[in-house]
């Protein structure tokens, strides 16, 4: 059994109406997917699936932390993440993917969430990373990076107080010359 397999829905011979379902998502499911931006999490995910004969809406919820690498300093520290999604999947005659609608073929009996609950979970996390900054604790970040990034920022900055472009010389000598 391969280890997405845990998130086979087998909507075949469920019933119309609700059906419930938890997972667990930890290191091994990001592990197990390729290139993806989690390595490591401790979520809770809850699935509440409405079948309909040939609509079947998901709702999933999730809450738990992920590792996540700070884009200032590259340090790792736990994120909290949660949050609410809903997919819809139709039955039809090929499979087409539309923002939040997914067309099946008639004859799947079975649809797999893994993916989608991934895409959930990397949604959550803010497009930029600093843990430091949403917590306010300035522990998280490693101070050598940070000391060298200020050393570099304040180069830059004696850098082009130095550096005169010039053009500037040319055209402070034409105002000169008017007075």
């Amino acid at each position: 059994m391969e280890y997405f397999d845990q998130f086979l829905i087998q909507f075949s011979g469920l019933s119309t109406g609700n059906h419930q379902y938890e997972f667990h998502v930890n290191d091994t499911f990001f592990k197990n997917l390729e290139n993806g931006l989690i390595q490591k999490g401790d979520i809770e995910v809850k699935v509440l699936l409405d079948k309909k004969p040939t609509l079947m809406t998901f709702d999933i919820e999730f809450e738990g932390k992920v590792e996540v690498e700070c884009d200032r300093c590259a340090s790792l520290s736990d994120m909290p993440v949660q949050g609410e999604h809903r997919l819809l999947v139709q039955l039809g005659d090929s499979y087409v993917e539309e923002d939040d609608l997914i067309v099946i073929p008639k004859t799947d009996y079975q649809f797999n969430l893994y993916q989608h609950i991934y895409d959930c979970i990397a949604l959550a996390l803010p497009l930029r990373i600093v843990p430091c900054e949403i917590t306010l604790d300035k522990s998280h970040c490693d101070q050598t990076v940070i000391a060298r990034l200020e050393a570099i920022h304040q180069e830059q900055i004696i850098t082009a107080q130095e550096t005169v472009d010039p053009r500037w010389d040319k055209l402070r000598s034409l105002g000169k010359d008017k007075i």
